[in-house]
This record gives C-alpha cells, sequence and structure tokens, in this order.
C-alpha cells in the first residue's frame, strides 16, 4: 500500500481553473434571494425574484429518475424534487456564457426533464427574469458582489494553490484516485442557495459553483475541496474509497438514505481535514458550522470519524475502511 500512496502522490494534481461568468453572478442572486421569505426589493430585483418565485410553485412534484426510479415529493413542504429540478435547470443556465445564448440553447433541449417538467418554457421565463433584472444589479449589486467574488478567488491564489498538489496528492492517495482530471473548472459566485455550493455536471464537463458570502477563506477552502472531489468522482477512472464503500453498502442492503449520504458525509469530514492539514489547523468543519450535520448526518459523522482517523494515521487500509464504514 505505501508504494501505492507513493505513485499516487506522484501523479500531476488536477488544476483549478477560474472562470468567470457573465450569467452566473445575477442568475444565483436570484435563485437564493427567490428561496428567502423577503428579498429582492432592496436591491431593485423584485421582478426577477418574482419570476424565479413562481416557477418554484409551479415545478413539479414527481420525477422519473430512469432506473433510480420514479421520485415523488411527500408534501408540499417536502422540497426535494424541486430541488432536483433545479440541480438540471442549473447546470443547463449555468453552461451558458450570457442571456443571449442560454435563450438561443434552449431550443435544443428535449420536451420534458424527469419526464414531467416542459423545460423550455422554463428557460424562457428564466430569460425574461434575467433580462428585467440585468440593469438594476449592473448598477447596484454587481460591483460589491464583482469585488467579493475577486477577495475569495485572491485568498485561494495567495494561500492555497502553491500547495495544491500537495493537498491533491494527498486526496488521491487518501481516497484511491486513479486518472484524476487534469483540470477542473471553478466559477466563484456572490451566492448560492441552499448549502451554499454545487457541483453540475455538464456536456463540456462537471463545473463546481462556490458561494462567497457564504463560505470565506478557510470555508471557502473546504466548500472548494469538497465540490473537487465530486467532479473528481464524476471524471476519475476510480476513487476506490468511495466506489468500494458504495458497493459494499448495496450489498449490504443498506437503507437508501445510508447509501447517498455515509459516502457524502465523507466528502465533509475529508474536505475539512484537508483544510485543517494544508490551510489552517484550527480550521472548524463547514458540516458543523452551517448546521450540515444536523441535517440527518452527524450519525453518519460521529460512526465514520474514528474509522477516517485511523485510515489518515495509516492503521488501516482503504479496503479495512470500507468494511468498517460498510458495518453502519
Amino acid at each position: 500500500m505505501i508504494a501505492a500512496a507513493l505513485l499516487l502522490l506522484t501523479l500531476p494534481s488536477p488544476k483549478l481553473k477560474f472562470e468567470s461568468s457573465s450569467i452566473a453572478p445575477l442568475y444565483t442572486t436570484l435563485r437564493t434571494l427567490s428561496l428567502q421569505e423577503k428579498g429582492g426589493d432592496e436591491l431593485g430585483l423584485s421582478a426577477g425574484v418574482n419570476i424565479f418565485r413562481e416557477l418554484d410553485k409551479g415545478l413539479p412534484d414527481r420525477m422519473n429518475r430512469g432506473a433510480r426510479g420514479e421520485r415523488v415529493a411527500q408534501s408540499p413542504e417536502d422540497r426535494s424534487v424541486r430541488d432536483l429540478y433545479w440541480t438540471a435547470l442549473d447546470a443547463f443556465v449555468l453552461s451558458s456564457t450570457d442571456v443571449q445564448s442560454l435563450d438561443v440553447r434552449k431550443e435544443q433541449l428535449a420536451d420534458k426533464v424527469g419526464g414531467y417538467l416542459e423545460i423550455r418554457p422554463v428557460i424562457a421565463k428564466i430569460v425574461e427574469a434575467l433580462k428585467v433584472s440585468q440593469k438594476a444589479y449592473e448598477s447596484g449589486q454587481a460591483e460589491k458582489d464583482a469585488k467579493l467574488v475577486a477577495e475569495s478567488v485572491k485568498w485561494w491564489d495567495d494561500k492555497v494553490a502553491a500547495q495544491s498538489d500537495k493537498l491533491y496528492g494527498w486526496l488521491e492517495s487518501l481516497m484511491g484516485i486513479e486518472d484524476a482530471p487534469k483540470e477542473i473548472r471553478i466559477i466563484a459566485v456572490p451566492r448560492f442557495p441552499a448549502q451554499g455550493a454545487a457541483t453540475f455536471r455538464t456536456v463540456e464537463g462537471p463545473v463546481v459553483i462556490v458561494g462567497c458570502e457564504k463560505f470565506q477563506k478557510a470555508d471557502f477552502a473546504e466548500a472548494l475541496i469538497h465540490e473537487t472531489i465530486h467532479a473528481m468522482e464524476a471524471r476519475a477512472k476510480k476513487i476506490e474509497l468511495l466506489g468500494d464503500l458504495r458497493a459494499a453498502l448495496r450489498e449490504a442492503k443498506a437503507e437508501p438514505f445510508t447509501e447517498e449520504q455515509l459516502p457524502h458525509t465523507l466528502f465533509f469530514m475529508i474536505a475539512a481535514e484537508a483544510t485543517r492539514k494544508f490551510i489552517d489547523p484550527d480550521h472548524q468543519d463547514v458540516g458543523q458550522k452551517i448546521g450540515t450535520y444536523k441535517r440527518g448526518l452527524e450519525p453518519f459523522r460521529a460512526f465514520g470519524a474514528p474509522i477516517l482517523k485511523d485510515l489518515i494515521d495509516g492503521k488501516i487500509d482503504r479496503h479495512q475502511a470500507v468494511a468498517k464504514l460498510s458495518a453502519y
């Protein structure tokens, strides 16, 4: 295992490519404000925010997920299906370079997404919301938002970029990542809904989105590391720790929530450990700071933490870690 670890450490680590986007800052701002009880009026964005709110209300309460079956909302307050549709919409919108290209590209889409959502009319309304909000945003909030994003990217460049190869080499060794992507695209935005960061699979490859308002400095680093693990999982040939754990949980007939969220909780813990190891030894897990662990993940964190520590300390190997984790 030591030889394998040393080999992995010599492999080229992915380059994080920060990209600018003319559509992302306004789109993610409207999305974020639309999910708040109040928001948009003080920025002159209420017209666009209200369009997003109406779209949210009109999303279907069920989605056909192919081999994964149909997902149905359990109550009007259950956002799980709506959030899945927003994930598809976010991925499409944020892979567009500007409003005009988004408007043109919508005609290439299938009639429906998830079996129930007529997507082209929804994209047309999003285009409308962006157009009615653009002038007010650019004359008001845009400059502050651009400064916030620039400061976060500069902080990463100053504090982390020089250690990026070591950091991602450590991740590759710890997790058993083979053939990591050479480049990962990052769009830092002023704000993003829900957990504040996400990774989307697009035709051009995975795109990582991180909100700079919620995540700053070491928190920004952890969120970025977490999401780039998602991006690597989408493109790497194999991530042994995650792939073997998911397979073991399926074989053990674990509950669907456990099968999905136990590996995901590892993302949080590993990203936090990487942040402490390479950036800030006093860093507190983002999952603790923003309450993610409290939303059903704390049992996984408590169970997995000593196992992960033993793996990091070299007391067990990945196969032993998987066996212990899958016994949850």
